[in-house]
């Protein structure tokens, strides 16, 4: 719009000049011949004003309907633009949810397995415990027998030496008994004979 009103001027002042240029230049022109001339060429000015009027409004029509297409072509652009950025955000946070899903089910299948394994563990370990402290048991069972055994024989065998000892110093004892019964009667022998005064006498 504001580049097509200069142009309308600069028609209008080229067509003007092309007049005043026409009347300048006619030779011998008569006042009503002039008169026509004037009137031919405001009528043609006029024709050419209406023409230039009827093409910028057009023009301005035409570049209404444009700017209308445009702004609808924009909006449904943009409307589109926006559809398409929901509908990506959306598959976007579909995906989101779908990988969260996914890597939670995946965490509490994980969790399950370490809770088998450290069941399993679990059961492994106290059973290899109370393996040992049964075979711990049985050592110190057999380790106590044998101990039992060495302290009866020992004790046996030192039992056995003391009261052969003992039988040996009571025999002993026995034999010096005996000796001092031999011994005994011996001297009551003696004082038998020593009792008789002519014995005594003699022994004397």
């Amino acid at each position: 719009m504001t580049t097509i009103l200069p142009i309308i001027s600069i028609v209008i002042a080229i067509l003007t000049l092309g007049a005043v240029v026409i009347l300048l230049t006619r030779k011998g022109g008569e006042g009503p011949q002039l008169s026509k001339d004037l009137e031919h060429i405001d009528k043609n000015m006029e024709r050419a004003q209406r023409s230039i009027q009827e093409e910028i409004a057009r023009n301005r029509l035409e570049l209404n309907t444009s700017l209308q297409q445009m702004r609808d072509e924009l909006h449904k652009t943009l409307n589109d633009f926006g559809k398409t950025v929901d509908g990506r955000m959306t598959d976007n946070a579909n995906l989101n949810k779908n990988q969260l899903d996914s890597f939670s089910k995946q965490l509490s299948t994980l969790t399950q397995s370490n809770e088998q394994k450290l069941d399993k563990m679990r059961e492994v370990v106290e059973g290899r415990l109370k393996s040992l402290q049964e075979d711990n048991s049985q050592k110190l069972e057999k380790m106590r027998e044998t101990v039992d055994e060495k302290l009866q024989s020992t004790l046996e065998k030192r039992l056995g030496e003391s009261f052969k000892q003992v039988s040996e110093r009571l025999e002993k004892v026995h034999q010096g008994l005996g000796e001092m019964h031999t011994l005994a009667l011996g001297v009551g022998d003696l004082k038998k004979v020593l009792t008789n005064v002519k014995t005594r006498g003699t022994w004397g």
